[in-house]
């Protein structure tokens, strides 16, 4: 490969590095928080929360039930934080919670709804065979 060749291969991979970054930045100031689910443990989902900030800033975080009872809560601080939650006590089939995400610090908020439904049902099909 000659040394021209070397540069501008040297050059593509800059800019391809430094514009996958800009986008994760991006993304990260416009998405300061984000609650999602990660899958299961022993039967039980796990939600993950990840706050994006680039700041020290303290957050209480609520998990609320669909009658409104705080189920969890705890504060937290720091930068780029990220928590596993694992409810116990929800049924197997059905559930709603809510997810309240305050930051102190510059006093906004974030409410994130989360339902599950089970469906079960039989499907019949007739058909003529004559």
């Amino acid at each position: 490969m000659t040394s021209k060749m070397k540069i501008v291969a040297l050059a593509l991979v800059t800019i391809f590095t430094t514009s996958t970054s800009f986008a994760t930045t991006v993304n990260k100031i416009e998405n300061p928080e984000e609650v999602r689910y990660v899958g299961s443990v022993n039967d039980l989902p796990v939600y993950r929360l990840s706050l994006n900030n680039k700041n020290e800033n303290t957050y209480i975080v609520s998990i609320k039930d669909n009658d409104g009872n705080v189920l969890f809560s705890e504060k937290i601080s720091g930068k780029q934080i990220v928590r596993n939650y694992q409810i116990v006590e929800l049924p197997s089939y059905q559930y709603s919670l809510s997810f309240e995400v305050n930051n102190i610090s510059d006093k906004t908020s974030a409410i994130y709804e989360i339902s599950k439904t089970e469906k079960i049902y039989t499907e019949v099909e007739v058909s003529k065979k004559k």
